[in-house]
C-alpha cells in the first residue's frame, strides 16, 4: 500500500525508492509503455510539436553541445556503430550512383589515354601508380575532366598528392607557373 500527503498528494517513500520503483517498472513493461506512447504520439501530433518547438527554444546551445560530447564519451561504441551503421546504408543506397560516376570516369580516362602511347610508357605509369606513398593519391595534373581543358592520361601529367590536397584541387587546373 502507497502513502500518500493529504495536502500535496505526494508519496511519502523516500525519493530513492520511488525512483528504483519507478525504473523496475519501466524496464518490465518497456514494450506497452512504447506501445502507448506510440499510439498517443499518433493520436496528439499537434501537442507533439508544440512540445518539440518549445523544446528546442528553450535549450541552450553551449550546454547541449557540452551534453552531445559527454554523451558520445560515454556511449563511444553505440555512437561508432550508429555511425557505421548509417554509412553503410549510404554507401547501399548510392551505389549505382558511384558505379556509374566511376563507370564515366574509366571511359573518360580510356579515351584520354592517347593511341601512340607506348607498352613501356604504359608500363611506367602503372609503375607510378605502384609506387604511390602511404597517405598519397595519384592526381592528374590537367584534369581528365575539365572545364577550360582537358588533360591526357600519360605519365606526364600524374603526379603525387596527399588525400586533403587532391579533394581541395578537385576537377581544376592549378597554376604552377610564376
Amino acid at each position: 500500500m502507497k502513502l500518500y500527503c493529504k495536502k500535496c498528494r505526494k508519496s511519502e517513500e523516500p525519493a530513492e525508492k520511488v525512483r528504483k520503483r519507478k525504473k523496475r517498472y519501466r524496464e518490465s513493461n518497456k514494450e506497452s509503455i512504447k506501445e502507448y506512447m506510440v499510439g498517443w504520439r499518433r493520436t496528439n501530433p499537434e501537442k507533439v510539436k508544440e512540445h518539440s518547438r518549445r523544446s528546442s527554444e528553450n535549450r541552450d546551445k553551449e550546454s547541449l553541445k557540452e551534453y552531445n560530447k559527454k554523451y558520445k564519451k560515454r556511449n563511444r561504441e553505440s555512437v561508432l556503430a550508429a555511425v557505421r551503421d548509417c554509412h553503410k546504408k549510404y554507401k547501399e543506397r548510392y551505389r549505382p550512383t558511384k558505379r556509374a560516376a566511376l563507370a564515366k570516369y574509366r571511359a573518360k580516362k580510356l579515351h584520354a589515354t592517347p593511341k601512340w602511347l607506348s607498352k613501356s610508357m604504359l608500363g611506367s605509369m602503372r609503375e607510378f601508380y605502384k609506387n604511390c606513398p602511404e597517405g598519397h593519391q595519384v592526381d592528374h595534373i590537367v584534369p581528365l575532366q575539365g572545364k577550360e581543358v582537358s588533360g591526357l592520361h600519360v605519365l606526364w601529367n600524374l603526379q603525387y598528392l596527399t588525400a586533403g590536397e587532391n579533394r581541395r584541387k578537385g576537377n581544376k587546373l592549378e597554376q604552377y607557373y610564376g
